[in-house]
């Protein structure tokens, strides 16, 4: 029985053995070297938005709308290039350092399945949790 054991060891981890054996790690850390294109050929930078408060996340629902999660809760709607002034909701969270309202997504069936889903922090410089909420897009 113990041949069988250890000729079934030999064979199950041999082949994991040859595999790991071609892996090679660099050094640590790697120098990688910065390239900074001052005006790159082609692209043009716009302003497209302004008068947000720490923008952290950007869901494009359709070509005309979009929502904007800004860190300190509020979940800005912007229609058409127009950032509304109104919140479309805003929400309890705990704005601290990276702390507060961060990704916004929608479900893989949106808008057949009209929800949003945001990632908070709830708590306090205490104690603090990350949530994913589920909000309904109406």
């Amino acid at each position: 029985m113990r041949r069988i054991l250890v000729f079934l060891l030999v064979v199950l981890f041999l082949p994991s053995c040859l595999f790991f054996q071609d892996i090679r790690i660099g050094e640590v850390p790697q120098q990688v070297e910065d390239e900074w294109i001052e005006n790159p050929e082609g692209i043009e930078i716009e302003v497209w938005q302004t008068g947000l408060e720490v923008p952290w996340s950007l869901l494009f629902l359709d070509d005309e709308t979009a929502l904007v999660s800004e860190r300190p809760g509020r979940i800005r709607l912007i229609e058409n290039g127009v950032l509304q002034d109104e919140p479309y909701i805003e929400l309890d969270v705990f704005n601290a350092g990276e702390a507060g309202l961060m990704g916004l997504a929608a479900h893989p069936d949106f808008p057949h399945q009209p929800y949003i889903y945001a990632m908070i922090t709830q708590g306090s410089t205490v104690s603090s949790t990350n949530r994913v909420v589920r909000l309904r897009h109406e």
